[in-house]
């Protein structure tokens, strides 16, 4: 585990030396890795769908992403 990826999980409330934590971890990783097929699709990218899920506010700067 990167420290990024522990910073995380410790913001998230959760401790990253958990078995439990540790085992969650290790399962979403190998669904993802068995799933990276889906992803070659532009739509489905990570960058693709971040963008997607920004909420544009109306307002002063309203060309900006939040």
């Amino acid at each position: 585990m990167d420290p990024d990826e522990r910073a995380a999980i410790v913001d998230e409330g959760y401790d990253p030396d958990d078995p439990a934590v540790l085992a969650d971890l290790d399962h979403v990783t190998r669904v993802l890795a068995e799933h990276r097929h889906l992803t070659a699709d532009p739509e489905l990218s990570l960058a693709y769908l971040v963008n997607a899920a920004r909420v544009h506010e109306p307002g002063p700067a309203s060309g900006v992403c939040r």
